[in-house]
């Protein structure tokens, strides 16, 4: 896994070459409990990761020399995890609660051999990819295609068109995105 320095607030970018293209995912780092949420990316919100993603596969070409596919955006917790646990818990269930704790949040790409580069044994049982998988091996979350992620960064820069062409009008009011009284950008 190669950790490739970029600009802003990503803290790192990873990437798997594979068939002549650079797979890269985009990973911050965050002390809340942030999660990835497409329902956010929808309003307009929490879209830096998907930026920073399209941005590279845009012209990540001319940065590394490989043509390049997004592979997915993490959030990574990167606190301190306090657990709450019975004295006589076993080592195991420990790590798996620690585990649990530290477990990613977000989206990546639903190719096994891209899969297996960020998690060995992901397939199996991820211990830290953000996925699901059923007794038969079906991925059932945390994935998307080559073809919605496409769909994706497509939305992604329609919604940035949309901000741009707001702010070039003058719309700069004091409008927070509210979900519910406790979830709201100012509490973030």
């Amino acid at each position: 896994d190669a950790a490739l320095a970029v600009g802003g607030r990503v803290d790192r970018v990873d990437g798997w070459l594979k068939d002549g293209r650079l797979y890269l995912r985009v990973v911050d780092y965050k002390t809340g409990k942030r999660s990835f949420d497409l329902a956010d990316v929808y309003y307009g919100m929490n879209m830096q990761m998907l930026l920073y993603l399209f941005a590279l596969e845009r012209e990540g070409a001319g940065l590394y020399g490989h043509q390049v596919v997004p592979a997915g955006v993490l959030y990574f917790p990167a606190r301190d995890v306090l657990l709450s646990m019975d004295r006589s818990s076993s080592e195991e269930s420990i790590r798996a609660a620690m585990d649990r704790e530290l477990r990613r949040s977000g989206l990546v790409l639903a190719d096994p051999a891209v899969l297996q580069a960020m998690e060995p044994g992901a397939l199996e049982g991820p211990k830290y990819l953000p996925l699901t998988i059923k007794r038969d091996g079906t991925i059932t979350s945390g994935v998307a295609t080559a073809e919605q992620l496409g769909k994706l960064g497509r939305y992604t820069e329609k919604i940035l068109r949309q901000i741009a062409a707001e702010l070039r009008g003058g719309v700069i009011d004091a409008d927070p995105w509210t979900r519910s009284e406790n979830d709201s950008a100012c509490t973030d």
